[in-house]
């Protein structure tokens, strides 16, 4: 869903909420793969376990065009893991929508784009 989309009204989602931390870069078919080398992202997502949290943002980040080069971590988390952060508010949505995403990019470098596009492998094939 976009800002611009319709409302759409849905059950509150249900489970665990859970962290996880993943290094990224776009794949050639995202719009911004000339300029952006990739990207650190952060996912708060609620569900009945670990893996299927997992499962659930390697997905959408795959559809959202991404490359997952690194899994970096992923455990439960609850509100007072952030009662002292920025990172609060995006557990908060997270509560409402099921899941947030975080993407703190960083431009391409030149010469980048070759090694970039090598990891652009598709892994099921």
């Amino acid at each position: 869903q976009t800002p611009t989309s319709p409302w759409q009204r849905q059950e509150m989602p249900k489970g665990a909420m859970f962290y996880l931390a993943f290094d990224g870069v776009p794949m050639k078919e995202h719009p911004d793969f000339d300029s952006v080398g990739g990207s650190g992202i952060y996912c708060w997502i609620i569900a009945d376990s670990l893996n299927a949290a997992e499962s659930k943002a390697r997905n959408h980040l795959e559809e959202s065009g991404w490359f997952i080069k690194e899994y970096e971590e992923g455990f439960e988390v609850d509100e007072t893991s952030f009662e002292d952060s920025e990172m609060l508010q995006y557990y908060q949505q997270a509560e409402i929508d099921g899941e947030v995403f975080l993407f703190h990019t960083y431009p391409a470098r030149e010469g980048e784009e070759t090694d970039k596009s090598e990891q652009n492998v598709d892994p099921n094939a």
